[in-house]
């Protein structure tokens, strides 16, 4: 009870002045927390504009560069006893979308190094490149088989390359 006496004690103009100043130090409080929130939202922001989206953008990019070549060698192979010059094209185009995606998968590695992407993107990484890895020479294999007029041989080999690398064969993709 004695500080509450001694508060008793003080002039009104003091109660007000510490009443006043209390505000203004809850005030500071608040702005502050205000503050320090707002660089914590702008931070994840740019993380997620930033190399975030950039990540997505190129995996998006592979993955389409992954059907662009099932489509295009499929379309090869099915062409070359029909019109020979556009399964000729195809094949081209094939190789123009195996360089593309050998650029993105460059990229993404670029972005996924280690000391600026968490474990399992640097994992996911490694399990891509080592599925590229295997499944170039069936896909090389494939389209010369193509290019030489063996569209069977050149479908058996797609088709055996899609059952050891496709849709079970990898992870979900999270950035």
């Amino acid at each position: 009870m004695p500080a509450a006496s001694s508060f008793k004690s003080l002039s009104i103009s003091t109660r007000l002045a510490l009443g006043f100043g209390c505000l203004l130090v809850l005030l500071l409080a608040v702005a502050a927390v205000g503050q320090w929130s707002i660089g914590k939202v702008h931070d994840q922001m740019l993380q997620i504009t930033g190399a975030g989206a950039s990540k997505a953008k190129l995996v998006n990019g592979m993955l389409e560069s992954v059907s662009a070549i099932g489509i295009q060698g499929r379309s090869a192979a099915m062409l070359n006893d029909i019109d020979p010059k556009q399964a000729r094209e195809q094949i081209v185009s094939v190789g123009k979308t195996l360089t593309e995606y050998a650029r993105q998968e460059a990229a993404l590695a670029d972005l996924l190094k280690p000391d600026s992407a968490t474990p399992a993107e640097v994992k996911l990484l490694g399990e891509v490149q080592e599925l590229g890895r295997k499944a170039r020479p069936e896909l090389d294999t494939a389209i010369k088989a193509a290019d030489d007029g063996d569209t069977v041989s050149s479908g058996l080999r797609r088709a055996r390359s899609a059952r050891m690398h496709g849709p079970g064969a990898h992870s979900h993709i999270q950035i």
